[in-house]
């Protein structure tokens, strides 16, 4: 008797979602499905989630290949480069052989220090959302740009009002400074390992995640 009233308060509840309007379906039945299990016998509950679990697999498994596009990006690599160069930059190996090399002149290191004033990590919140769930940065918009971005005149158009035009002129100017210091001390000695293409990846991905 207690199965059968089971069932019957579920075909009620089902027939009232069912009414409702489009838009209010998916919230509803979000919240009515926690409550529904909880009503099922132990049995049925199992029998679901063993069907879930391999509904799962068969959707992983019927998905496309999942193709992977790498980019390498100069102007990007020699902003992190710089990054790691500047005075409030700790200790490091590439501080330890900029330091040593003759690039480290008087100017570099002004700009160096120049640049290390600038604040690239401006945050702000989209005011129709919730405080605190979706939140910019201005620092993601700049590497963005520097991907992106065809030349170093074309970043500094893309990234106009993201930081304060005297910040973004230091940091275009510093960029261009340092690519040939890049150059010369990472880039070249190292140019068969960064123009080595990358291993692919073999595997297939399980609903988890993960690559077996």
């Amino acid at each position: 008797m207690a199965s059968i009233e089971r069932e019957r308060v579920l075909a009620h509840v089902v027939k009232g979602i069912s009414a409702r309007p489009a838009q209010e379906r998916s919230s509803l039945v979000r919240g009515f499905m926690g409550s529904a299990l909880n009503l099922l016998p132990v049995g049925v509950r199992f029998g679901l989630l063993v069907s879930g679990v391999v509904c799962a697999f068969a959707v992983a498994h019927a998905q496309p290949a999942v193709q992977l596009e790498v980019r390498f990006s100069k102007p990007l690599a020699v902003f992190h480069y710089i990054r790691q160069l500047t005075p409030k930059a700790r200790p490091n190996p590439y501080k330890a052989q900029f330091e040593a090399s003759r690039f480290a002149t008087a100017a570099n290191l002004a700009r160096l220090e120049a640049f290390g004033a600038i604040r690239t990590d401006y945050e702000y919140n989209y005011p129709d959302y919730p405080d605190g769930k979706i939140e910019g940065s201005t620092a993601y918009i700049l590497k963005r740009n520097l991907i992106f971005a065809s030349s170093l005149a074309d970043f500094r158009t893309r990234s106009i009002v993201v930081i304060p035009s005297g910040d973004l002129s230091t940091m275009v100017s510093t960029l261009e400074a340092f690519t040939p210091v890049y150059d010369a001390l990472i880039y070249e000695p190292s140019r068969a390992t960064f123009e080595r293409p990358p291993a692919p990846i073999i595997g297939e991905t399980t609903f988890l995640g993960r690559l077996v």
